[in-house]
This record gives C-alpha cells, sequence and structure tokens, in this order.
C-alpha cells in the first residue's frame, strides 16, 4: 500500500504527481482541545479561511477510551470566509479535530 501526502514536498506529494491541481485537498489546521462542562469548544482560525463553513471538511476524533459523538458548526465573517468552528460532544473530554480544505487530485498515470 503506498501513501501520497497533500501538503508535503517529498517524492509522494501531491504536487509532484499532479503539479497543474493547485486547488486540490490541503489540511489547513489540526490539533487537540477540552470541551467544556457544556460539552463545546469554540477554535478560532488565525485567519479567515477563504470560502464558506462548506469548502472545507472536518475530522474530529474523540481521545481515550470511550468513544462518543460530535457535530461541527461554523462561523463566516461580513465577506463569507470561515473564521470559526464549534465542535459539541460529551463535556470535558478530550477532542482532536482536523480542518481539510475541499478538492480533488486528479493523477495522471
Amino acid at each position: 500500500m503506498g501513501a501520497s501526502s497533500v501538503t508535503g514536498s517529498g517524492p509522494g506529494a501531491a504536487v509532484n504527481k499532479c503539479p497543474h491541481e493547485p486547488s486540490g485537498p490541503k489540511i489547513i489546521m489540526a490539533g487537540s482541545a477540552i470541551l467544556d462542562g457544556l460539552g463545546g469548544v469554540t477554535v478560532v482560525f488565525p485567519v479567515p479561511l477563504p470560502g464558506g463553513f462548506n469548502n472545507y471538511s472536518y475530522a474530529i476524533t474523540p481521545l481515550g477510551v470511550n468513544q462518543f459523538s460530535t457535530s461541527v458548526g461554523g462561523a463566516e465573517n461580513a465577506d463569507g470566509d470561515l473564521v470559526q468552528i464549534t465542535i459539541i460532544g460529551a463535556s470535558s473530554r478530550t477532542i482532536s479535530y482536523m480542518v481539510v480544505r475541499n478538492g480533488f487530485l486528479h493523477i495522471d498515470d
């Protein structure tokens, strides 16, 4: 099984396989956070992300033994750019998150 990186520059990087596709998927931000006592946390981006909430995909993973479901919502500025996401889940639990720009890579064989 092989793997390629959508953000790297090594031999498996997508930029080497399809340099004509600059709009492919890209990991924008990743991290971890602790949900507050009500089960929520807001992640504010250092700069607005172009486009709205639907231009990105979100991977939320609860950390620990017991899994639980989560949901994600977003807020946009007056220009329609995404400025933050709110993650809802079980109170006082730790989650990891990843924000990925949606896109499609066409790889020529």
